[in-house]
């Protein structure tokens, strides 16, 4: 059973860098609080973002490219 505590509820503080390309091949770092859980799937744009660094202050994920637009 998972139970839902509102004081380990991830809040993520800022996001570097703020903005990409679509070719993807970089890391982005989130940095928050409460940000050690598994399991979980970061999207940038609907594209998971590859797990590289997780603890409970800091997410560091290689973001992958973008479906072309139409």
């Amino acid at each position: 059973m998972i139970e839902f505590r509102q004081d380990h509820t991830p809040t993520v503080q800022s996001v570097v860098p703020a903005y990409g390309d679509t070719f993807g091949g970089y890391n982005i770092t989130l940095t928050g609080t409460n940000l050690g859980f598994t399991g979980a799937v970061i999207l940038i744009d609907n594209v998971p973002c590859a797990f590289q660094v997780s603890n409970s202050s800091q997410i560091i994920c290689l973001v992958g490219a973008r479906p072309a637009i139409p």
